[in-house]
């Protein structure tokens, strides 16, 4: 990179405004190339990898997230339908995954929903409780990604409503 040297150390939070003031236009070149990618308008920037922040981080404009996937239902589970939300699942850049929905018509009463893929999937069961047609219900999330009805569900209807961290 032609008349820009990266400094290694900064001394104080000054002396690295000072530098990146003097030199944007060097740094953003840098950055581009080797750590940070900028679109054309300066507008989105994407990282190579995790972010780690020492002290305040101020986020102005949209983080992007992944959204929902449709899960493929099993045991003849389906989407309730009628204006409640479908099942899916998501996870946060944090590592929490998120389940929704509300679920009927499965047989068994007490089997398999549906199963997360790897990635997605607690390193040991998880317990959680529900409200379905019948009150209150267990629902299950497996280390093996299998959620599933334990007891108290109805094929009526079951919320998946559950979130954790992976």
């Amino acid at each position: 990179m032609k008349g820009f040297a990266f400094p290694r150390r900064f001394k104080s939070a000054d002396s690295l405004l000072a530098t990146l003031s003097r030199n944007n236009r060097e740094l953003l070149a840098f950055l581009n190339n080797f750590v940070i990618r900028f679109d054309s308008d300066g507008s989105t920037v994407t990282l190579p990898g995790d972010l780690s922040v020492a002290g305040g981080l101020t986020v102005i404009g949209d983080i992007t997230t992944e959204g929902w996937t449709a899960p493929s239902l099993l045991n003849s589970w389906v989407n309730f339908g009628s204006g409640h939300r479908d099942a899916g699942y998501k996870k946060t850049a944090d590592g929490t995954v998120h389940v929704k929905g509300m679920v009927k018509d499965g047989s068994p009463v007490t089997g398999v929903i549906f199963t997360l893929p790897v990635g997605y999937r607690p390193s040991e069961k998880i317990l959680f409780s529900q409200y379905g047609a019948l009150g209150l219900i267990r629902l299950d999330v497996e280390a093996n990604g299998n959620l599933s009805f334990v007891a108290g569900g109805s094929a009526s209807f079951s919320s998946l409503d559950c979130s954790f961290q992976v």
